[in-house]
């Protein structure tokens, strides 16, 4: 059974580098929030939809990126899923996914409060058509990011256990 994988600029991470794994994600945008004199929320938006992903990990090998070009940009083809919602069967899918075998992007169904897996039946640009299900409240497509950006590596040894840990930040361009 395959494994979802972590590629930077092409460099596949082994998995004795990833035996604890974490990687979250934060959206990014250009704004401001501010109250004015009658006490009423203002909220500026320059604009939105980039992201930014921080990895945290360990292993019983070190990170594989130590030959990374810092501040150039490079391809990072995330390991760890992300989704978008919608109350229909019709779902807004950022552009940046990876389509690549296990990492295509998967289609589900809220009923009943669970998830049941269902069909993407098309594809509109960045919009998704999945097959409805009696009962359904929501719908969601998971996918895994895929952008351009720029990276930062911190990696250490710990001498105590031999086991390498290492912290990766990307920012998408």
């Amino acid at each position: 059974m395959s494994c979802p994988t972590l590629i930077i600029d092409g460099i596949t991470a082994p998995l004795q580098s990833l035996l604890r794994f974490d990687q979250e994600y934060n959206d990014l945008a250009a704004q401001t929030f501010n109250r004015v004199a009658s006490g009423d929320g203002v909220l500026r938006l320059g604009w939105q939809g980039k992201i930014e992903t921080v990895i945290n990990a360990s292993g019983w090998v070190s990170a594989p990126f130590a030959n990374l070009l810092y501040g150039q940009s490079i391809l990072i083809q995330c390991a760890m899923p992300r989704a978008a919602s919608s109350a229909t069967n019709v779902v807004e899918v950022p552009a940046g996914r990876r389509s690549d075998g296990i990492h295509a992007p998967a289609g589900f169904a809220l009923v009943d409060g669970i998830l049941q897996e269902t069909n993407i039946d098309s594809w509109a640009t960045n919009t998704a058509t999945l097959a409805t299900v009696a009962g359904a409240v929501g719908y969601r497509v998971q996918y895994f990011p895929e952008f351009t950006g720029v990276v930062t590596l911190k990696d250490s040894t710990n001498n105590n256990d031999g086991t390498f840990r290492w912290r990766l930040e990307a920012e998408e361009i």
